[in-house]
């Protein structure tokens, strides 16, 4: 397998354990994602007890996301410089991801402003020890430091058991249509490829490295309500504003009841 075609599939299992620790969280399940082994579907949630049923998921990235485009030099220096920052800082198990202003993607940012930026993130995991999810926006980076708030917008961080050891990715740092189009696009994406009759007991994932707020999936929803989705269950992993969204579940809501 090329490196190319590895670092997809981790991508794919990333998203995926996402929507299995929340899950996880929801149902009282304990879900892993695994890899499939084939082409369809791209990962297994599997119970580790082996008392639920295991769950298909295909995964898709939207339309012009980060999947499909190449980093350029400067941000894959960036992504290596803070990886090996973090690891000098004995960070472990997460997933970093770093939006970075035009000016950093057209110069890079110089190794002690790295060092400053893993020291800040450090910092902010010993303050929320234990929380799966941390995110330092403009406003802290920049009273921390002005010159690194000129390179770097926002850090979100991800904690994940699996993965060994600090992972980080440059965020696209794009603001998808409001009206939610984007998608039905990648649903789309992969009904077209498969079928209505393959993809109704599969899952499927939408992982975003974009901005993705509530008034985009409202209005997704009240143009697609739940019955007229295709596949099982439907979900969206994003590492701004909430976090998962679950656009179609296959099992109803208590407090809808």
């Amino acid at each position: 397998m090329s490196q190319l075609k590895a670092d997809k599939k981790k991508w794919e299992i990333d998203q995926c354990q996402a929507v299995a620790d929340e899950i996880n969280r929801m149902r009282g399940t304990d879900y892993i994602a695994i890899c499939s082994g084939r082409e369809f579907p791209d990962v297994i949630l599997t119970s580790a007890s082996k008392r639920h049923s295991c769950l298909q998921v295909e995964v898709t990235s939207i339309p012009g996301d980060f999947m499909g485009r190449d980093d350029n030099h400067n941000e894959l220096r960036v992504k290596e410089k803070l990886e090996a920052s973090l690891s000098d800082k004995g960070l472990q198990h997460f997933q970093v991801d770093l939006g970075l202003t035009q000016e950093a993607r057209a110069r890079g940012i110089k190794k002690s402003l790295v060092e400053q930026l893993a020291g800040l993130l450090s910092e902010a995991v010993s303050n929320k020890a234990g929380a799966s999810r941390i995110r330092l926006g403009y406003g802290e980076i920049h009273r921390h430091s002005p010159e690194l708030a000129t390179l770097v917008t926002d850090v979100s961080l991800l904690r994940h058991k699996l993965n060994p050891g600090p992972q980080v990715e440059v965020a696209v740092g794009q603001w998808l249509p409001s009206d939610g189009r984007w998608i039905e696009e990648g649903i789309k994406k992969k009904l077209k490829r498969y079928g209505p009759d393959t993809v109704k007991e599969v899952m499927l994932v939408l992982g975003v490295k974009a901005f993705v707020d509530t008034e985009q999936i409202d209005r997704f929803r009240t143009s697609n309500p739940e019955q007229s989705l295709p596949f099982s269950e439907i979900w969206i992993v994003t590492y701004y504003d909430r976090g998962v969204f679950c656009l179609k579940s296959s099992t109803p809501d208590p407090a809808a009841a």
